[in-house]
């Protein structure tokens, strides 16, 4: 399952909320000298990262739609924080975001296959495609 489009290299959005019983979001926010970027660099177990997906090496390219390459780490932090009771994050593995690098693409929400991860809306995990208006349909649960 390979090239452009196919679900193994797919940017995930993940709409974290925060929750009752948990204090914060759960995942760790790192910025790395040798790579520019920011990197979750962990994920506390039943935490909301946790249920929407976040994974220990995902990059973050944008939160709530605002590209962050340039940000410094506090200015991310900020923004995560801006809104106390939710976050959307776009995020890609480091495969997926080696495969992008190689072809030169530059990865944002709007790209036509972003899988959406959104366990308080939706209840479940939808892709956005070519024929289906953001925030998409609904595909898997």
């Amino acid at each position: 399952m390979k090239g452009k489009g196919s679900l193994r290299h797919t940017p995930r959005k993940c709409v974290l909320s925060f929750k009752d019983d948990f204090d914060g979001y759960g995942f760790y926010l790192h910025e790395l000298e040798e790579v520019k970027g920011h990197f979750v660099g962990g994920v506390e177990r039943g935490s909301p990262a946790q249920a929407a997906g976040l994974k220990l090496g995902d990059r973050i390219i944008e939160i709530n739609g605002s590209a962050v390459q340039a940000l410094g780490h506090f200015e991310a932090v900020k923004k995560i924080q801006a809104l106390r009771s939710t976050v959307t994050l776009l995020v890609v593995d480091p495969e997926t975001d080696r495969h992008f690098s190689k072809q030169r693409t530059r990865i944002h929400s709007g790209m036509m296959d972003v899988q959406v991860i959104d366990p308080a809306g939706s209840g479940g995990v939808y892709h956005r495609c070519e024929n289906t208006p953001y925030p998409g349909k609904k595909i898997t649960t």
